[in-house]
């Protein structure tokens, strides 16, 4: 009785660390013209709504957390378009679109998505200088996020994450 009282005082702090784990999942697309008209990427050979299709099915499929989509043609409602036609669909409300962040120099751009049930939003910044101040071809964005912890009210307590 001692002895199993003693493995159960020895891993009841496992136990309960291991209970409060949450896995977040991240997904990465380079959507190549996405809505960005070129001498290569026609409305007939890269079809916007096409493309919108195969999103909200991969989207389906890997439920991600933490989506960022880059090449996006450089217009906001592009990347508005991602969310209301491919992610919050069906009756889904969780997900949330990152501030549009333009990219001077470059027709195309990325855009950050994100369940809003798991993680909100507390800054962005951005990239868009070399080392030697030059303009970058393409804007690199950066997201700091924090974890909607259920016991943050409580503790004030969260994991910080910087996409």
């Amino acid at each position: 009785m001692i002895a199993r009282l003693l493995v159960l005082l020895f891993l009841s702090p496992f136990l309960a660390i291991s209970q409060n784990q949450e896995i977040a999942t991240f997904l990465t697309y380079n959507l190549l013209n996405y809505r960005n008209v070129t001498t290569y990427c026609t409305s007939s050979n890269n079809s916007a709504l096409a493309k919108e299709g195969y999103l909200e099915t991969i989207f389906e499929y890997t439920q991600p957390d933490l989506i960022a989509c880059n090449e996006i043609g450089a217009n906001p409602s592009n990347a508005l378009k991602i969310l209301d036609r491919c992610l919050n669909v069906d009756g889904e409300t969780k997900y949330v679109m990152a501030p549009y962040a333009a990219s001077s120099g470059s027709n195309l751009t990325n855009a950050f998505f994100y369940n809003g049930e798991m993680f909100a939003l507390q800054s962005t910044d951005k990239v868009d200088k070399e080392i030697g101040g030059d303009n970058i071809v393409r804007l690199i964005n950066v997201y700091y996020l924090y974890y909607l912890d259920a016991n943050l009210p409580l503790n004030s307590d969260t994991t910080f994450l910087t996409v």
